[in-house]
């Protein structure tokens, strides 16, 4: 408690404020290798086709990961459960090629430096088949109009018909919405 509420001198404040520390970065490690994740530009989907030619021939690139040459690892073992991990199936990148978020990395660029890594990630070009997604928050808003409509037709609230019919009555709207998917 001695340090609680009183300045404290520390003890690399000086090197850093005149430019002369080391950050983690500026340490110089021989063999160093640098990664640039390629992400995907869909929200769901699958992924027919990666093209890594370009970005293989470019300088100081040692290695492309992708779905078609990840390596068989632990972790792609439907079997494996990690003792720690929430309940359902945990994210494994590049085990498939199906995509299921915006963003997913589809790929791995390995390089000799950031940079190169970065611009051949880049030239990454990927294929894929998107699959529409529903606008969930206005299917939810259609479906909540609606269903307040049919409390007012039957001279109810909406609270009052939370324990019969609303149920019933909002899940056959949200599978009947009039709502083209976006």
């Amino acid at each position: 408690m001695k340090y609680i509420g009183k300045e404290t001198s520390r003890v690399e404040g000086a090197a850093k404020v005149t430019g002369k520390a080391k950050y983690v970065a500026e340490f110089a490690v021989p063999n160093l290798a640098h990664g640039y994740l390629v992400l995907g530009d869909v929200a769901k989907g699958e992924i027919t086709k990666i093209d890594t030619s370009e970005a293989e021939k470019q300088a100081g690139v040692i290695k492309i990961i992708t779905h078609e040459n990840a390596p068989e690892l632990a972790f792609n073992d439907k079997q494996d459960k990690d003792q720690l991990a929430p309940e359902g199936t945990p994210f494994r990148p590049f085990y498939t090629n199906k995509v299921l978020f915006n963003n997913q990395p589809i790929a791995l660029v390995i390089a000799e430096t950031f940079e190169q890594a970065r611009f051949a990630a880049c030239l990454v070009k990927q294929c894929r088949k998107a699959r529409s997604q529903r606008n969930h928050l206005a299917c939810c808003y259609s479906a909540w109009v609606a269903v307040k409509v049919k409390a007012q037709e039957m001279k109810q609230t909406v609270y009052q018909l939370r324990n019969g019919l609303f149920t019933e009555y909002l899940k056959s709207q949200l599978r009947n919405s009039a709502i083209p998917a976006l």
